[in-house]
């Protein structure tokens, strides 16, 4: 069995998904999994971005990065999102924001 095609209907999907769990701070150093996240419906920007993650994988998506860093040099916090790859683009998904 091959893999999936990949395509922007299905990241815009999961992306969109991603997006209604409801944000739950966790604590700097603390990760909720994918299936925590799901069973829970609610994560950080770290849970909902591996909760991301893991549907665009499971899609098809051929090349995923998970980023963890700063949106601006001046912010005091680090951030997490995704950045998918496909058809020569990227596309930064962001589920926190």
């Amino acid at each position: 069995m091959g893999r999936q095609e990949f395509t922007v209907d299905a990241m815009e999907k999961w992306a969109r998904e991603a997006y209604r769990i409801r944000y739950e701070r966790v604590g700097d150093h603390l990760w909720k999994t994918p299936e925590e996240v799901e069973r829970t419906s609610t994560g950080d920007c770290k849970g909902k971005a591996l909760w991301l993650f893991s549907r665009l994988r499971a899609s098809g998506a051929p090349v995923l990065e998970l980023v963890i860093g700063k949106r601006r040099l001046s912010d005091a916090e680090f951030h997490a999102w995704v950045v998918a790859f496909h058809d020569g683009r990227s596309y930064l998904l962001d589920p926190a924001s």
